[in-house]
């Protein structure tokens, strides 16, 4: 299902078919437009094709490459960079979301999860990047505009 335009678009990369089904089912009962992807292949074309605003990252993921890598890829990659991602893990402790940070994640969620934490950390995180967007929109403006006028009348 194709989200409208209206509603941000989160990317759910969860290798577990059910927790992915009911985080979809939450999201999307929620406003969110949902894509879902359950390996590293599938999350690092679902981020350049369908351009989420928000990626939920599980980092366990089974395969060769595991979500600390598509992590690392994805903000690697000029289309993908500003994508914001919350690393969700049932791991704990500091070293993680020390690795999470370093990797460039924006949050990290730890599992199990309340969906009312979950849901505050995405409004946070997509009302933070929101900012950042059109402060590096107004600062380009200015960059080609010295005098600030935006060219119109």
């Amino acid at each position: 299902m194709e989200p409208d335009a209206q509603r941000k678009k989160i990317l759910i990369v969860e290798d577990d078919d059910a927790q992915r089904r009911l985080l979809r089912l939450d999201l999307e009962s929620s406003g969110y437009g949902v894509a879902e992807a359950s390996g590293a292949h599938h999350a690092l074309l679902f981020a350049e094709t369908w351009a989420p605003d928000l990626i939920l990252m599980h980092v366990s993921l089974i395969g060769r490459v595991d979500g600390w890598e598509v992590l690392k890829r994805l903000k690697a990659n000029s289309q993908t960079a500003s994508i914001p991602v919350i690393v969700v893990s049932g791991e704990s402790g500091e070293t993680h979301i020390k690795w999470s940070q370093a990797a460039g994640a924006d949050d990290y969620l730890q599992k199990p999860y309340d969906l009312a934490e979950l849901l505050m950390r995405l409004q946070r995180t997509l009302a933070a990047h929101s900012v950042t967007v059109h402060e590096e929109q107004h600062q380009d403006s200015d960059e080609t505009n010295p005098d600030g006028h935006d060219g119109t009348f």
